[in-house]
């Protein structure tokens, strides 16, 4: 059974944080322009040690097709229906680094330290 099979089968989950309710899904391709939006309005500093700079519409692209090809896995946290933060997964695509990862998470600030 491959990885994100597993993985699709924990999915959606529902958490309450710091009295918030916050459903935790996996991304899809349907989610990019949600994706930007929420990046364009995160203060600058927050996006300045990320891999790619994911307020250009390319990089979400890039990021999507990623997604699709197996290389990143993506979960997003959404409260009241809107995205207040993500996780991922993005693998390496060099072969001889392929068992390498590197994991990254966003949430808005106002949600930060409370243990999501």
């Amino acid at each position: 059974m491959a990885q994100t099979d597993i993985v699709k089968r924990t999915y959606p989950r529902q958490t309450t944080v710091h009295g918030v309710e916050i459903t935790l899904r996996l991304m899809e391709p349907s989610d990019r322009d949600e994706i930007l939006a929420f990046a364009r309005s995160l203060p600058g500093h927050d996006l300045l040690f990320l891999r790619i700079d994911i307020t250009d519409p390319k990089k979400v692209d890039e990021w999507v097709e990623n997604m699709k090809k197996g290389r990143t896995v993506t979960i997003l946290a959404e409260s009241e229906g809107k995205l207040i933060g993500w996780a991922n997964l993005h693998r390496d695509e060099v072969s001889w680094q392929r068992h390498v990862g590197e994991i990254r998470v966003l949430l808005k600030p106002d949600l930060r330290g409370f243990g999501l």
